[in-house]
């Protein structure tokens, strides 16, 4: 039997619980207790009910672990949560989630955030979709839009997309090494695409969600979904914040003196090179040496690192985005 003919039809879905597939929802938390209940509570919510939550804690020392407990007993056999024996970080424990799960399908969770009721569902018939066209042995990623809320859960962006001046339809495997459009909370992926990414090199890679859309975008499908299917909470102790929404004067600042972006680019070099050492020989020759050209970035003069980017098509998606990107450099 083929490939495409073994898929689920995404219609036969509706139907019942028993026909659609699980997907395992990793969350990986620390000192969570100020939200976890609420975004726990929005996953208990789903429609798409064949799910379980794996969570790692890395050592948390508030009420987390009690608040896990409870929704354990409270969901029995759909939480399951493990303490990790020492701090790992937030990359490398989701990293351990991903060897951790066994389902056909992740879906990573923050701590903080709140998803709509509909996230997997949604996601999951996109992605049963692009199976049904190209095969389950296709890495496939499939990624959404979101709102951003302050601490308080007032919206300030109706959209992360929008208000960050990206243009997610337009991504590439080289747009892609100038930017991640992927946010992890947002991103449901499939079997293939875990195999590939696992194990992940965490000393070498930004992130997770990173990591995972370039395997995407060089060897299968990465897809934007244009729906807003989680409120991402932006406060103080978020590991990774929403790009975006900085003010002229803040944007003008970073022209003169921009160590933030020096650090992006000095990790974003390391990620090539680990993308370079471990899936070199199954790029094509463009997209090998666009990857060669970002390990040697950081220790370029700006007017050669503007020709290589532009030589080998490495950009940012969006006009005004791109040239404020080149211009940082």
């Amino acid at each position: 039997m083929s490939a495409k003919s073994s898929q689920v039809d995404p219609i036969s879905l509706k139907r019942g619980p028993q026909n659609s597939p699980r997907i395992d929802v990793l969350l990986a938390t620390y000192n969570g207790e100020t939200f976890l209940a609420e975004q726990l509570d929005s996953l208990f919510v789903q429609t798409w009910t064949n799910f379980r939550v794996l969570v790692n804690d890395d050592g948390s020392i508030d009420d987390t672990l009690n608040i896990l407990d409870r929704y354990a007993t409270e969901y029995p056999g759909k939480l399951l949560w493990e303490r990790n024996p020492k701090r790992m970080g937030p990359c490398n424990n989701f990293a351990a989630l991903m060897r951790r799960s066994t389902a056909d399908y992740i879906a990573f969770c923050d701590q903080d955030d709140v998803w709509r009721s509909d996230k997997l569902a949604r996601c999951m018939e996109r992605l049963m979709q692009v199976e049904m066209q190209c095969g389950s042995d296709t890495p496939i990623l499939i990624y959404t839009d979101m709102k951003i809320a302050s601490s308080d859960g007032t919206i300030l962006s109706q959209s992360h997309w929008r208000r960050a001046g990206v243009r997610p339809e337009k991504a590439s495997f080289r747009n892609l090494l100038a930017q991640n459009l992927v946010t992890g909370c947002t991103m449901i992926a499939n079997r293939a695409l875990i195999d590939l990414a696992i194990p992940v090199p965490v000393d070498d890679v930004m992130m997770h969600d990173y990591w995972s859309a370039l395997i995407a975008a060089a060897f299968g499908v990465l897809q934007p979904l244009r729906d807003q299917t989680v409120t991402y909470r932006q406060h103080r102790h978020n590991v990774v914040g929403a790009g975006g929404g900085l003010s002229w004067i803040q944007r003008l600042r970073r022209l003169r003196s921009d160590p933030e972006l020096e650090m992006w680019l000095t990790a974003a070099a390391l990620q090539a090179e680990a993308f370079l050492k471990i899936f070199g020989t199954r790029l094509d020759e463009a997209d090998r040496r666009a990857l060669v050209s970002m390990t040697t970035l950081p220790k370029e003069s700006w007017q050669r690192r503007n020709i290589n980017l532009l030589r080998h098509g490495i950009r940012r998606t969006g006009k005004l985005n791109h040239l404020q990107f080149l211009l940082r450099l």
